[in-house]
C-alpha cells in the first residue's frame, strides 16, 4: 500500500506533504511507515490519501477484540518485535531491514509476485532514485568485500544497512533543501544551488540555464547582491589572491586614476575654449596705413 500525506500537520513534522510513503504494516488500524528520518513510526490513517491500495500477498492479518486490524509481513508480526527493534536488539534490527530491503527491491524492480503490475508504485516512489541508491549500496559493499572476505549473510546484512543509511541521508538532505537560508548556501568549500540542491564549486551559467535563470536573475530571486560571486568562499578568495599577484588591483586603480585625469583635462580644456569664445571674441584688425614721404 502506498499513501500520501494530505497536508502539513504541526504534530507530524517528520512527514512531508505530498510525498508518497509505503506502508510497512498496520497496527490497530494505524499505518507504520518510514518517516523522513528513516524511523518506522505509527501514524493515524486519516492523515493520508491512499494512492496505491494493493498490498503484498505475504501480509499476515489479524483482528483485535474491537475489530481493529493488525497486518505485517512475516517476522515483523511477532509480538514485541518493534519493542526489540527500538531497543536496538540485533536480531530485530537485522530482520527489519532485511524485510524492508526486499520490499524496496520489489517496488523498484517493476513487478513481482508481491506487487504485480506495479508501474503506479514505481511512479509514486521514484524508480530512478531508488535504483540509484541500490546501485551505490552494491558498489560500497562490493568494495568492502574486495578488501576483507565476507560471507553471503554478511554481504546481505551490509547491503541492507548501507542502503538504509543512504536512504536516510537522501531524505534528510531533501528535507533541508527548501529550508536553507540563501546566505548559508555559500560555504567555504562549496555553493548549494537553491533551486535544486546541487552542490558545486561554482554556479555556472550553464547550470542556471537549466532552471531558466541567468546569474543576475538568480541573485535577484534569492536576495543576493549583484556583486556577490556565485562560487565557494575558498574559490572566491583564491581568485582575489591570484588577481593581486598579477597586480590587477593596482593596475586597475592606476587606469581609473588616468581616466579621471584625462576627463578633468578634457573638461578644463573645453571650459577654457568656451571662455575664450564667449569672453574674447576675435576681431579682424585693419592693416595700418603706410606713411608717405
Amino acid at each position: 500500500m502506498i499513501v500520501r500525506l494530505k497536508e502539513k500537520n504541526p504534530d507530524y513534522l517528520d512527514l512531508t506533504p505530498g510525498r508518497p510513503y509505503f506502508v510497512i504494516g498496520i497496527e490497530a488500524d494505524d499505518y507504520r511507515i518510514l518517516n523522513d528520518f528513516g524511523k518506522p513510526y505509527l501514524y493515524p490513517p486519516n492523515l493520508f490519501d491512499v494512492i496505491e491500495p494493493r498490498e503484498p500477498s505475504t501480509l499476515i492479518t489479524e483482528y483485535g477484540d474491537d475489530c481493529e486490524r493488525y497486518s505485517y509481513p512475516p517476522v515483523l508480526n511477532e509480538a514485541g518485535f518493534f519493542e526489540d527493534y527500538f531497543d536496538g536488539k540485533d536480531r530485530a534490527v537485522s530482520w527489519f531491514w532485511h524485510v524492508i530491503n526486499k520490499r524496496l527491491s520489489e517496488l523498484s524492480s517493476g513487478g513481482s509476485d508481491a506487487f504485480p503490475n506495479s508501474e503506479p508504485v514505481n511512479a509514486a516512489l521514484g524508480e530512478g532514485k531508488m535504483k540509484k541508491l541500490l546501485d551505490i549500496a552494491a558498489e560500497i559493499v562490493q568494495a568492502q568485500a574486495s578488501v576483507e572476505p565476507m560471507s553471503t549473510r554478511q554481504i546481505e546484512q551490509s547491503l541492507i544497512k548501507t542502503f538504509s543509511t543512504l536512504q536516510s541521508m537522501q531524505r534528510a538532505e531533501e528535507a533541508q533543501v527548501g529550508k536553507k537560508e540563501p546566505r548559508e548556501s555559500i560555504q567555504d568549500d562549496k555553493i548549494v544551488c537553491l533551486e535544486c540542491g546541487s552542490e558545486m564549486r561554482q554556479l555556472t551559467t550553464k547550470h542556471l540555464t537549466s532552471h531558466n535563470l541567468t546569474p543576475r536573475e538568480y541573485k535577484q530571486k534569492w536576495g543576493f547582491s549583484l556583486k556577490q560571486p556565485l562560487s565557494a568562499k575558498s574559490l572566491t578568495k583564491a581568485r582575489i589572491m591570484a588577481a593581486k599577484k598579477r597586480g590587477l588591483p593596482a593596475n586597475l586603480v592606476k587606469f581609473l586614476e588616468g581616466q579621471l585625469q584625462k576627463k578633468a583635462e578634457t573638461a578644463a580644456a573645453s571650459g577654457h575654449a568656451a571662455k575664450q569664445k564667449v569672453g574674447r571674441p576675435t576681431v579682424k584688425r585693419r592693416p595700418k596705413a603706410r606713411k608717405t614721404a
